[in-house]
């Protein structure tokens, strides 16, 4: 599991990398504007919006199938509340980060062509702002437990910590965003919580989690 585990979380890793490049690349307009704004950008240019997406559901993918199972089979027995805890979160906010974005991306042509042809003109990325409380807010929380208890118990150097706290921060900034509708604080936590935390976070899980084998749930002081 730990190996498995090792390998998904650096492709997580290099998939943070491509959805906040591709978001970075994607008009103002595909993100946060109505649907006439939305059709006439992604007829211009489809792929950041795709990439991005695509990026999302790999990552929730991984994280459902083997990074977060591993993540979780750090700890002792003696935080398996904390960890059941987080880890329901993590699995749900998961599945709907992978579902939404699959649905996304098997309607969207769909719905821009039936825009265009006069059939509704509803917000493009909805059901998103309620996603987004899955995305950023409950991924988020599962980082602050998954940190709090690494500070406890010592199953990664303490700099992990600091890692934990970069990533959580920047998703909530994100999902501040969702709730201020402003657009330059969600680049801000995109390159804190993604680029940088995300990146990092998965990168040292993943090497981490490759030097570990067998570690399992064995109790630790």
């Amino acid at each position: 599991m730990l190996r498995t585990g090792s390998a998904a979380s650096v492709l997580q890793a290099f998939f943070y990398v491509t959805a906040v490049t591709a978001a970075a690349f994607t008009p103002e307009e595909q993100i946060v504007g109505t649907m006439a704004q939305f059709s006439a950008a992604y007829s211009g240019n489809a792929l950041p919006t795709i990439v991005m997406s695509l990026s999302f559901v790999f990552l929730g993918l991984l994280g459902l199938g083997a990074v977060v199972p591993a993540t979780a089979s750090l700890f002792p027995e003696k935080d398996m509340g904390w960890i059941t805890f987080g880890k329901n979160i993590a699995m749900l906010s998961l599945s709907a980060i992978t579902i939404y974005f699959t649905w996304f991306l098997a309607t969207l042509h769909e719905r821009v062509a039936l825009f265009r042809a006069g059939g509704f003109s509803l917000n493009p990325h909805a059901p998103m702002n309620w996603i987004g409380w899955f995305a950023f807010g409950g991924m988020g929380l599962w980082v602050v437990i998954v940190g709090m208890l690494v500070w406890v118990r010592g199953v990664l150097p303490k700099g992990f910590v600091f890692v934990c706290a970069v990533k959580a921060i920047g998703f909530w900034v994100i999902l501040a965003e969702t709730l201020l509708d402003s657009y330059s604080i969600a680049k801000t936590g995109a390159v804190a919580g993604g680029l940088i935390g995300g990146t990092l976070y998965h990168l040292w899980l993943g090497i981490a989690l490759w030097k570990m084998p067998g570690l399992g749930n064995k109790e630790i002081a």
